[in-house]
């Protein structure tokens, strides 16, 4: 059951990226690096660059075992490899480790005190997660309060999502995809004691308004 669950999730996040590349990888050929977003994809390790027509599997086991959950406070173990798997200019792949902070930290954004990471929204890329390990939920929409400024490369920062600002939160578990269009507020919130973590896939989509 686990098998067909993750070779559907990875067949669907394919069948997106192939859709979007086809129709963006011309814009992304013609479009300066920092005119797009900065020039954050090509900062990516050299070694992860991705290449046309080198296809290739991600084992979830060896994710898992090379990116252990967080402890109760949150701190990852140290490691010399690579959260990001691969990229080119026009997507990303990149292990995501979002824990239930236990004390608390402070927020960068609102500077409350908060279990989870903030609240984020993206102008100009779309992103998929594929949920690999451990319990929660992601808040999907609505408007993060205390909006965080400057915008950097189309990235928006704020305080966490609720239902009071129109945002929905979605129970989260292995084998779960959530996908987020541009413009689109999200927060992963785990659950006590838990680390989500998460192939999340960035997906380059340049444009200026909604």
């Amino acid at each position: 059951m686990k098998r067909s669950i993750l070779i559907g999730s990875a067949c669907l996040a394919a069948g997106f990226l192939m859709g979007y590349g086809m129709n963006l990888r011309t814009v992304s050929a013609q479009t300066a690096p920092k005119e797009r977003d900065g020039g954050m994809l090509y900062e990516q390790p050299a070694q992860a660059r991705l290449q046309d027509g080198h296809s290739f599997v991600i084992s979830r086991d060896e994710v898992l075992k090379n990116f252990p959950p967080a402890d109760k406070s949150g701190k990852v173990a140290p490691t010399t490899l690579s959260t990001t798997l691969g990229w080119d200019p026009v997507y990303s792949l990149m292990v995501m480790r979002r824990p239930y902070m236990d004390p608390p930290i402070k927020s960068a954004n609102t500077g409350l005190m908060t279990h989870w990471a903030d609240a984020e929204m993206h102008e100009e890329k779309a992103q998929l997660y594929i949920i690999l390990s451990g319990t929660g939920q992601v808040t999907l929409g609505g408007k993060a309060p205390m909006e965080h400024h400057p915008i950097l490369n189309g990235q928006h920062g704020g305080g966490p999502l609720e239902a009071a600002q129109g945002a929905t939160a979605e129970r989260v578990k292995p084998g779960d995809i959530v996908v987020i269009p541009p413009f689109g507020w999200h927060q992963a919130q785990a659950d006590p004691g838990q680390t989500l973590e998460y192939m999340k896939v960035d997906i380059l989509q340049p444009r200026l308004e909604p």
